[in-house]
């Protein structure tokens, strides 16, 4: 049995061809797939409960694990078509309303950062989507702008993809890892193994 924890877009768009071929390999072997937050996801690899997981973050607060990026990616300020020119003003970005994940998790502040070297007190944040594909679709529907994978775009229809835009005020590219979570002094079961050597190869 591996055990391994992530969040759903990534597993769906990257991780799943992964588990696919691991497993057509290696026949004798069972996979366990655990979507939660990134913080609960390092809690149950602390408690051993997972083998190992996959995180928007490097692991906090703990001295048990260790983490490592495995993928880069470039984040974007999705729009819904209409909802703010081609380069918006600081002034036009903070009068939008903000998709976002959790209360902790606000990208669009790093995003503000990079594109306009101011630091925002308050966002206007109308809805917590916990998931990149949630906050995708209410972007599709008007709710708002947020902050998303670009390959999650790149990845929709093309009728899909005219409804939303992506705002760059600058040529400044916000980019970001994707983390791999494990134990620093567990044992690793051949699976867990076999299972880092797949990853390894086919993320390098």
């Amino acid at each position: 049995l591996i055990r391994v924890g992530a969040y759903l877009e990534f597993a769906k768009s990257r991780l799943s061809p992964v588990i696919a071929g691991f497993l057509r390999d290696h026949p004798d072997v069972q996979a366990k797939l655990i979507f939660d937050s990134p913080s609960r996801l390092q809690d149950l690899v602390e408690a051993d409960s997972l083998d190992l997981c996959f995180s928007v973050f490097p692991s906090r607060g703990s001295k048990s694990i260790v983490s490592r990026p495995v993928m880069k990616q470039e984040l974007v300020l999705a729009a819904p078509k209409g909802l703010l020119p081609e380069a918006p003003t600081y002034e036009q970005i903070m009068g939008a309303p903000m998709i976002e994940y959790y209360l902790n998790h606000q990208p669009v502040r790093r995003w503000i950062a990079l594109h306009y070297r101011r630091k925002p007190k308050d966002i206007p944040v109308r809805a917590y989507a916990s998931t990149s594909e949630m906050a995708l679709a209410l972007i599709a529907e008007g709710a708002g702008v947020g902050i998303v994978p670009l390959y999650l775009l790149a990845g929709r229809g093309r009728r899909r993809k005219a409804e939303i835009r992506v705002i760059r005020p600058t040529k400044a590219k916000l980019i970001d890892h994707i983390w791999l979570l494990e134990k620093t002094a567990r044992a690793q079961t051949p699976a867990h193994a076999a299972f880092r050597a797949r990853v390894d190869q086919h993320f390098k």
